[in-house]
């Protein structure tokens, strides 16, 4: 272990750990550095002295070591199952060795290994367990230091997502055969997540009314309907017409959900489009919120909570309890849904005027219609409405706002007041969205 010397105001130390690894770290002045060199000694001299103690003791193998770890940890069965299952597979990737012979090269390894079949914050949290479980072995003295420590455990930044362009989505529908069109547009379309489209069956489409009609696929799991825009009931009346009333929308040999990331992937390399499956949720919230500027009702289509229809609304005092009161009906939702297919020139109906540089042409006049019956012009703008510069209020006096779809119900006897307090407590709740809005 060592000093080394930069500037008068800048020293650092470098120095071996109990592994032998080489570490150096820049302080500020000799004194500061001086006095990390003595920290470093100490910590350096206590691990190589558990080491020494634990290579006393029986040197536990991998397997071994999980079930005294779990057998001192007061974890729930399934957490319990979690953790031991993650173990496992660690063990069974590079062997069940003794404790005392897993180096943090091994470890690197396979983190390595795993980050390529694993989604980078499952990859993340299995780092995690991996380092609690070596940390509880060097506390309690079975081993002698934690040779995960230098595994990555901190989960990358989150994508945002982002709508896909007009001309984005054309490509996408001419490039894909008429099944997988249906699995895109049941996303697009109807913003059904991956996990409720793969296990839809003949029973949850209305084609008579327009509706589906599933649960979600998110705890609780609560029922939800979402009205079908013309061209996703084209699709389904196609898809549809031979299948027995419980038959899955599509089948597959094992009883798994399809897998949308693999056909996805093929997709993109055809298209070269880059874009996430999800964005096609966020494409049909976007062009909602467009149609209706109503947040409770695109939260509503999408399955969202309460809690998260709560957030759409900052700025606005809302009681805690005003959201249970809000539930749009029918014919809000059939309307909202009509709106957004309306404004999308992909799905507008024929007779719908398009304005392009001041003269008026017909939407789809020089457009096709693909395999499954989606009408697809040949050219449109790429620019998609939510990046268009929003008018000033001057230019949209005297545009109609759309009206509020959210009605609101009468709390049963018997509850608590809180409800009724909080009813009461606001009742230009929609005036003050309209204020915000206009």
């Amino acid at each position: 272990m060592s000093l080394y010397f930069l500037t008068p105001n800048a020293w650092g130390v470098d120095w071996r750990d109990e592994y032998g690894r080489r570490h150096r770290r820049l302080v500020g002045s000799r004194e500061a550095a001086a006095a990390l060199e003595q920290q470093l000694l100490q910590n350096v001299a206590q691990a190589r002295n558990s080491m020494r103690t634990a290579a006393a003791r029986a040197d536990l193998t991998l397997t071994q070591a999980s079930e005294v770890w779990a057998a001192h940890s007061p974890w729930a069965a399934k957490t319990r199952q979690l953790r031991l299952d993650r173990i496992r597979i660690l063990a069974q990737a590079i062997g069940n060795l003794q404790i005392s012979l897993i180096t943090p090269t091994l470890l690197q390894k396979h983190a390595a290994h795993r980050s390529t079949l694993l989604a980078p914050a499952s990859a993340a949290k299995e780092n995690e367990i991996i380092h609690q479980f070596f940390d509880w072995l060097t506390r309690n003295a079975y081993a002698g230091a934690n040779p995960a420590a230098t595994l990555k455990r901190t989960v990358p930044p989150h994508s945002s997502g982002r709508a896909i362009t007009e001309k984005e989505e054309r490509l996408i529908l001419e490039a894909t055969t008429p099944r997988a069109q249906l699995k895109i547009l049941l996303t697009l379309d109807a913003g059904l997540r991956p996990g409720e489209a793969g296990t839809l069956n003949r029973n949850n489409l209305d084609l008579e009314g327009k509706w589906l009609h599933l649960r979600s696929n998110k705890p609780p799991h609560r029922p939800k309907s979402i009205p079908m825009t013309n061209r996703l009931l084209r699709i389904l009346k196609s898809h549809a017409a031979h299948l027995m009333p419980d038959a899955p929308l599509f089948p597959t040999r094992s009883r798994k959900e399809p897998d949308h990331d693999a056909f996805w992937q093929k997709l993109k390399q055809r298209t070269g489009i880059q874009a996430r499956y999800h964005d096609l949720r966020h494409t049909f919230a976007t062009r909602l919120m467009e149609a209706t500027n109503n947040p409770f009702l695109v939260a509503n289509l999408l399955g969202h909570s309460l809690s998260s229809q709560m957030a759409f609304a900052r700025g606005i005092k809302l009681p805690t309890t005003t959201p249970r009161y809000l539930h749009p009906s029918p014919e809000q939702l059939r309307a909202a849904i009509d709106r957004m297919e309306q404004q999308n020139p992909l799905t507008a109906p024929p007779a719908a005027v398009a304005v392009t540089n001041g003269q008026h042409e017909k939407a789809h006049d020089d457009g096709h219609t693909t395999a499954a019956g989606v009408a697809v012009p040949a050219a449109q703008k790429d620019t998609p409405q939510w990046q268009k510069p929003t008018p000033s209020k001057s230019a949209s006096s005297n545009r109609t706002e759309p009206t509020p779809a959210l009605t609101s119900t009468t709390p049963k006897k018997g509850r608590s007041s809180a409800g009724e307090r909080g009813r009461k407590s606001s009742p230009s709740i929609w005036q003050a969205w309209e204020r915000r809005t206009s």
